[in-house]
């Protein structure tokens, strides 16, 4: 037993000359969903406490070959999971997170990236009358395979009282409707087929960690890409809004043929870094500064790098103060104490 959740392990360990070889196998068949909670981290135990969890789940986890680290093998990962009829209710609310059904199946062959296989063949939840839906099938890591299908038409308000997200209070109508299939290879200047839609409607976000929100967040974005290739993608945002601490920010952007982008970009508004980033603060990173900007870019990426500035049109003004940024990765700050780009049309 881990906690409450039942566990059948087996396993052998052989030392070989140069390496070991490795059987594991964990599992637990047919197990409350509750029990599977109950397993994880010491963070989750206030949030069980007050939630309400049914449903089954099946649990599948190997490790299996030799590790020969001079002749680089690796043994095999598998990792398979099963929700069925899944019910979560945080804090007894109004609406509960029900229907949750999830088949998850992930394999990595000899610890390599590259052949990853990661297969969510379902995953399906409801908010009432709210739901989510997708299925997603990736092979490989750094040019994979994608087959991907996104629905979702979600009340972020409900949601967050149905699931009991800690730290954070949201607040929005979110809608996704997103369909990929095909090979990402960018040498080969290949994207996958694509047609998706994105949508929030006055966005809310409120942490634990800041005392005010950043409010009104409206976007909508659609990506395409008709034919498989980086020059048939498209995105465009139109527009993107959002208030923070009484200051808006808009943005408006249109980017066309990945191969050589043609870009249409609108920003204008102030944004206070650091307290924006304290909504979102992270351990171990930390980000200070404003940025302040009333900005227009468009032309074309070979013109800006070749050095045909006559045939872009940007203009504008960017205003930067005391960017710092904090992370354990480096050693000292990276540092913006002050800087004002200015951007007129070159005739």
């Amino acid at each position: 037993m881990i906690n409450k959740l039942p566990v059948e392990f087996k396993g052998k360990f052989d030392f070989l000359k140069n390496g070991y070889n490795l059987d594991f196998n964990v599992k637990s068949k047919n197990s409350q969903l509750n029990d599977f909670f109950t397993a994880l981290p010491p963070q989750f135990i206030t949030w069980l406490t007050k939630t309400t969890i049914k449903g089954k789940t099946d649990l599948l986890f190997s490790l299996k070959g030799k590790y020969i680290a001079q002749e680089n093998i690796k043994p095999d990962v598998h990792f398979n999971m099963k929700i069925r009829d899944g019910f979560i209710s945080y804090n007894k609310a109004p609406l509960p997170a029900t229907n949750i059904f999830l088949n998850f199946d992930t394999k990595l062959p000899s610890l390599d990236t590259e052949k990853l296989v990661l297969k969510i063949d379902s995953i399906y939840f409801d908010v009432g009358k709210d739901f989510f839906n997708g299925n997603i099938k990736v092979n490989g890591l750094s040019k994979p395979q994608i087959d991907a299908r996104v629905r979702s038409k979600l009340d972020l308000a409900k949601l967050d009282q149905a699931l009991g997200i800690e730290n954070m209070d949201l607040k929005g109508s979110f809608s996704a409707d997103i369909v990929s299939k095909g090979n990402y290879n960018k040498q080969q200047k290949q994207f996958p087929i694509t047609k998706g839609n994105l949508e929030l409607k006055n966005g809310f976000v409120q942490s634990v960690y800041y005392p005010n929100a950043i409010k009104n967040i409206n976007f909508k974005a659609v990506v395409s890409n008709s034919n498989g290739e980086l020059n048939d993608l498209s995105l465009l945002i139109s527009p993107a809004k959002l208030e923070f601490e009484g200051k808006p920010f808009d943005l408006y952007a249109s980017l066309k043929n990945f191969e050589d982008i043609t870009y249409d970009i609108k920003a204008k508004g102030e944004l206070n870094i650091e307290r924006i980033y304290n909504v979102f603060s992270q351990r171990g990173t930390d980000v200070t500064g404003f940025a302040k900007m009333d900005l227009a870019f468009q032309g074309r990426q070979s013109d800006a790098t070749s050095g045909k500035y006559a045939n872009l049109n940007n203009k504008g003004n960017l205003e930067l103060k005391e960017i710092k940024i904090y992370s354990e990765f480096l050693t000292k700050p990276f540092v913006i104490k002050e800087g004002l780009f200015c951007s007129i049309k070159i005739k």
